[in-house]
């Protein structure tokens, strides 16, 4: 899904790479708080990785596009009314958006990230500077294009996009009307865990001193 780079693969720096494979070899049996994987704590995914976890219900209003996510009650508002971000003191989950059209292309330029979601269960991520560019290209009533450029020079070596398809008609295949389709929020599994249940036993001992 990495479509930009010669061997698509994320162009990290050095020390970001040390830290992804980290969070990689970390993923299964996490000995700290760090390691743990905010989708596992039904935190929110951030606007990249949100898209690709179920369903996305893609709204418009005068003003505005709105995405309401079935996964984790997630949603975004997105201002198309050229509006300036907010300060940059202030730190989203899923970021800070303003859209406009270019014909039939939707353009999103989010900034604000607060960098505590990953892009993937594989340790990737994006700090609190990234600027994000996302491209949702219409080709038709049923089929979007969609790329999501990342900027983030304290990471990355350069530019990147990740980018795929979506479809309307998903539903076709498992015999669902998508006429009477009914969007549902999964609200996760709040409480399903405390993250020292997450976290390996012989680390049990080690949270519990740095929560004392």
């Amino acid at each position: 899904r990495i479509v930009d780079t010669p061997d698509r693969e994320i162009p990290y720096k050095p020390e970001a790479r040390a830290r992804q494979k980290e969070l990689l070899k970390n993923y299964y049996e996490p000995v700290s708080q760090a390691h743990i994987d905010p989708q596992q704590l039904c935190l929110p995914l951030g606007a990249v990785r949100q898209l690709t976890w179920h369903d996305v219900h893609i709204l418009q209003y005068p003003g505005y596009v709105v995405f309401v996510h079935e996964g984790g009650h997630s949603w975004r508002v997105i201002p198309l009314d050229g509006r300036p971000h907010v300060g940059e003191s202030l730190k989203l989950w899923m970021g800070d958006s303003r859209g406009h059209w270019e014909g039939n292309t939707l353009v999103i330029d989010t900034t604000n990230n607060n960098s505590k979601g990953r892009l993937s269960r594989a340790g990737d991520f994006a700090s609190d500077k990234v600027h994000l560019t996302e491209r949702f290209e219409f080709l038709d009533g049923n089929n979007v294009r969609y790329g999501a450029k990342f900027d983030d020079a304290s990471v990355y070596t350069r530019l990147w996009t990740f980018g795929f398809e979506l479809k309307r008609d998903v539903f076709g295949s498992y015999g669902v009307d998508q006429n009477t389709y009914e969007h549902w929020e999964e609200a996760c599994y709040e409480g399903m865990k405390d993250i020292d249940r997450h976290l390996r036993a012989e680390a049990s001992d080690t949270t519990k001193k740095e929560r004392e």
